[in-house]
């Protein structure tokens, strides 16, 4: 009875999940692939090296600046809306860095939507949804640079291509919002460094003061006593060498560069687009998606 009970109670309740899901849920997963976050290629409009090279590319830029890129292309949305479906995917995947209030880096991430055939869209078949932390640099007209890097290869079907140039513009534009970022993040406060015993006898102290230079006295006394009589033992007299100054500047000649930066990657490129994909990775988690970016019909 007990088993019947639960699944009675576990399909009143997807039946209930089902009801309350909005009509665009019929045609977009509940979440990506686990091997396949970035890439959704459900219209199988791509090669295998081009998905594994975006899948594999996007995970290293969402490593090197926190943002997410996630490209996805599917073969009908039933003739809804496109603005409907890149929301529906950034929200539900969750895609975007996640963040405090406040933070500049919170919830930034793009959504690329692309329907190959239009008429299974009610109006455009291509989406640019832009994260809430990507608006102030990603802006509505600053998103349809990547359509135009890729309509072209697009309406000609030449999707890898397409794809290939699509990344070195969104790329392009996430590292630019991450440089922005960093430069408005608060600056490191600097570590002291630490203070040793000898130096740590507070000035304010006479007493301890005192003490401390007859003990500096007392062992000066004691070690010149000591080298007196070794040089008298010797047959010959206390002698004095001086050093110039010159010795003392080695000892610096040795200094680290603080020019030094690693060399850049860019994934977008053609001698360093990946293409052996290992998969898996996850989105940052964000969802931060209120209609921001640009569609287009191609």
């Amino acid at each position: 009875m007990r088993l019947i009970a639960g699944l009675l109670f576990l399909s009143i309740a997807t039946a209930a999940a089902a009801q309350n899901a909005p009509p665009i849920a019929k045609y977009v997963p509940p979440s990506p692939h686990p091997e396949h976050v970035f890439v959704f290629d459900s219209a199988h409009v791509l090669s295998a090296q081009t998905s594994a090279a975006l899948q594999d590319s996007a995970r290293a830029l969402q490593t090197e600046t926190g943002a997410d890129i996630v490209w996805v292309t599917l073969p009908t949305l039933g003739r809804r809306p496109i603005e409907e479906a890149s929301i529906y995917i950034g929200r539900t995947w969750r895609v975007g860095s996640v963040g405090k209030p406040g933070d500049p880096r919170r919830n930034r991430g793009l959504v690329i939507l692309y329907v190959p055939d239009k008429t299974k869209t009610a109006g455009p078949n291509f989406r640019i949804e832009v994260g809430n932390g990507l608006e102030g640099t990603i802006t509505d007209s600053r998103s349809r640079t990547i359509t135009a890097a890729m309509r072209e290869d697009l309406r000609a079907k030449r999707y890898d291509e397409a794809y290939r140039a699509g990344w070195n513009v969104a790329a392009s534009l996430v590292r630019e919002d991450a440089a922005g970022a960093a430069a408005v993040a608060p600056a490191a406060v600097p570590v002291s460094p630490p203070v040793s015993q000898t130096t740590s006898v507070k000035s304010s102290d006479p007493t301890a003061f005192l003490g401390f230079a007859m003990l500096l006295i007392f062992c000066g006394s004691l070690a010149l006593g000591i080298i007196v009589k070794r040089q008298q033992l010797r047959g010959r007299g206390p002698r004095t060498r001086r050093r110039g100054r010159d010795d003392d500047t080695l000892l610096y000649s040795r200094s680290l560069s603080t020019d030094y930066s690693p060399p850049s990657v860019d994934y977008g490129s053609s001698s360093s687009f990946d293409s052996s994909s290992s998969g898996g990775g996850d989105v940052g988690g964000g969802g931060g998606f209120s209609g921001g970016g640009s569609s287009d019909t191609i």
